[in-house]
């Protein structure tokens, strides 16, 4: 597994902008051997879905991206890492959909779990000021 593992970072390595996907066929074939095995593999596991959620987000495929972030989050409900990693890969979704208003819910919901995060303080007041201008219009 590890091998395959391996493999799939050495693909990412050699293409950092992601502009040909040399990864992905590899963290797809590292996520078909796991397969239910996800507790021992779970490691490996986060990077896979780290790397296919941005896959997807990079190519404007904002529903499948979401689905391996909801992943992410669903391997280990518990984790804060995971979680937010999740919440703040949601927001950049909703954000580059141009919806301001979802985007500041999942930052709302990262200050829940992380009060002093001043980037994501600042997410939200730019986004409220955002949203009310385009209600002004």
């Amino acid at each position: 597994m590890y091998a395959h593992l391996y493999l799939a970072r050495i693909a990412s390595n050699m293409d950092p902008e992601n502009e040909q996907g040399l990864a992905f066929p590899k963290f797809e074939k590292l996520i078909s051997l796991i397969g239910t095995d996800t507790e021992k593999y779970k490691n490996a596991l986060v990077e896979a879905y780290t790397y296919m959620g941005y896959f997807h987000l990079a190519n404007k495929e904002y529903d499948q991206s979401r689905e391996w972030y909801k992943k992410l989050q669903d391997l280990d409900p518990n984790n804060k890492d995971l979680t937010l990693t999740a919440l703040n890969s949601y927001a950049l979704i909703a954000f580059r959909q141009k919806n301001y208003v979802e985007a500041r819910d999942y930052y709302q919901e990262i200050l829940k779990l992380d009060p002093d995060n001043k980037g994501i303080q600042q997410a939200v007041l730019d986004l409220n000021k955002a949203i009310a201008a385009a209600a002004q219009k």
